[in-house]
């Protein structure tokens, strides 16, 4: 078995908009539709780099089926609304285990549930990677 080098890094509170998709390539809706509204919003430099951003299975691959979901969550800034089917979740924080030898993030969260968009109190600290707009 290969060894995976990876990190666990403690995820603040944050304000997020979600993207999903879903089918046998979910990744791809989802991405689509995330890069179309941070355009829309002018956001779309700091994809990628400065602003964070996750995704996950949302639900997993089954046995029998093709399909399956896909979820990106993007930090935004407290005065940016989705649009169609973007919704925010307020995201409560939480343990991301994160590749080290890739510069793209496909992450594990702990500690938080991802699938309900479990609410984060009001108040919260922005994250510490230096965007501000959490």
């Amino acid at each position: 078995m290969k060894e995976l080098d990876v990190r666990l890094e403690m995820l603040p509170p944050m304000r997020v908009i979600s993207a999903y998709g879903f089918g046998s390539s979910p990744e791809s809706t989802a991405g689509e539709k995330m890069i179309a509204f941070l355009r829309s919003k002018e956001l779309l430099e700091g994809y990628g780099t400065v602003i964070p951003h996750f995704g996950f299975n949302n639900p997993s691959p089954s046995s029998g089926s093709p399909n399956y979901g896909y979820e990106i969550w993007t930090a935004v800034p407290p005065d940016v609304e989705p649009k169609g089917d973007l919704k925010v979740v307020m995201f409560e924080g939480g343990i991301m285990l994160s590749p080290v030898s890739r510069t793209w993030r496909i992450s594990a969260v702990f500690g938080a549930n991802l699938c309900s968009g479990a609410s984060a109190a009001p108040t919260r600290k922005p994250p510490t990677n230096g965007w501000k707009g959490c």
